[in-house]
């Protein structure tokens, strides 16, 4: 397998990315770096690609470097961004970094949008390569779990321009670890578009899936420990002993899948849980829902609950890192104790037996993503703080 596949090499003094019209007076020529595998997902590659749409509309240039194989490769491809695979096999593999500084030539990168610490030590090195100033790094980051040590320190004090965050509490929590200066790390709220009504929905997923007219919760996390899916098939399985006809609703996937599978046969819950992998039905699988729950156990700005709290839905979620920022407990939804089904349990049964309560959260919910968490604000946000990042860098502050 050779280690990059590139775009025909332009001509010289040529843009390597046609730019549309552009609105401002010196644009952005960006490379997303994203080393998620396989047939993972989350919120941040939403983001990214979401951010791409918004910076190409404005006229700023973008690229994408990507797995081999991987669904951040399908997706950028799909969204019509110039896509490059490229092996990442470590932090400094020679051939790896040799490809990505031949990205930065092609497309005369001037900043790289990243996440995770390996990929803010390949984007640092192959920098390196050049004689000319290399691209600046802006890095974000979804939670503040870190690593401690000479390394952490090292890559996220000094390898790295700027961060962008998407709430105040984990802002507050990465600084705490001593690694960033206070002016170099930005939170911007998540925020979404909510989409438009579609009346059959309801009806039409209802029937693929089955579920009747019985009442369903959902959860739209990818599989993994940190989303604390045990914790929610434990509780509907204490909840299925007052409410029988009870069913969930799991979207997205992950390395999880099959051990969450098989607790929900342990548990007896194989006809009352519906794994539905991946889905780009979003919106419509939430309006067949009646409860949105996020029982994770770290969380940064949960664009899941946003898109919950935007179809109408209450929401019952862990009070963790940024979710109490979306979720007002009590006024558009329920907050829990992370890791705790019997909580879990409480709460939820709660919502089942009270529904105006439960459309009342719904209703307060849906006010408050249109209040406080617009798309346009949190791009505008971030178009802006890409901006400071890359002219930072040129100016050698």
């Amino acid at each position: 397998m050779t280690h990059a596949k590139t775009p025909r090499r332009r001509a010289r003094g040529k843009p390597a990315i046609a730019n549309r019209q552009s609105q401002i007076a010196n644009p952005l020529r960006v490379l997303l770096l994203n080393n998620i595998g396989e047939g993972n997902w989350g919120g941040i590659e939403k983001w990214m690609l979401l951010l791409a749409d918004h910076l190409r509309a404005r006229g700023h240039t973008v690229a994408a470097a990507a797995k081999p194989g991987s669904r951040w490769l399908d997706a950028c491809r799909e969204h019509d961004l110039p896509a490059t695979e490229l092996l990442m096999q470590g932090d400094f593999h020679p051939a790896g970094l040799r490809a990505l500084h031949r990205l930065y030539r092609e497309h005369d990168i001037d900043l790289v949008l990243l996440k995770a610490h390996q990929c803010i030590r390949m984007a640092w090195a192959a920098g390196t390569f050049s004689l000319r100033r290399r691209p600046a790094i802006l890095c974000r980051l979804g939670d503040a779990i870190m690593k401690r040590g000479f390394r952490a320190r090292l890559t996220y004090r000094h390898l790295c321009d700027r961060y962008v965050t998407p709430s105040e509490h984990c802002r507050a929590e990465l600084l705490r670890y001593g690694y960033f200066d206070a002016s170099r790390i930005r939170a911007i709220p998540n925020g979404i578009h909510p989409p438009p009504d579609d009346p059959t929905a309801r009806g039409r997923i209802r029937t693929e899936l089955s579920l009747g007219d019985d009442p369903t919760l959902i959860v739209t996390s990818r599989h993994h420990p940190m989303k604390g899916h045990t914790h929610l098939l434990d509780a509907v399985a204490l909840l299925r002993k007052h409410f029988p006809r009870l069913r969930l609703i799991v979207a997205g996937d992950g390395i999880e899948r099959p051990t969450l599978e098989q607790q929900a046969r342990d548990l007896g819950l194989a006809d009352a849980v519906r794994f539905v992998g991946h889905r780009d039905d979003i919106p419509a699988l939430l309006h067949a829902a009646d409860i949105f729950v996020l029982p994770s156990l770290r969380e940064g700005m949960p664009n899941t609950a946003l898109e919950a709290m935007a179809a109408g839905l209450p929401a019952v979620a862990s009070a963790v890192d940024g979710v109490p920022e979306v979720v007002a407990d009590g006024e558009t939804g329920l907050l829990v104790s992370p890791g705790d089904p019997q909580m879990l349990h409480d709460l939820i049964g709660r919502l089942l037996a009270e529904r105006d309560f439960a459309a009342a959260l719904g209703t307060a919910g849906r006010q408050r993503v249109l209040d406080r968490f617009t798309t346009a604000q949190m791009l505008a946000d971030t178009e802006a703080w890409c901006l400071a990042t890359r002219d930072s860098r040129r100016k050698g502050e």
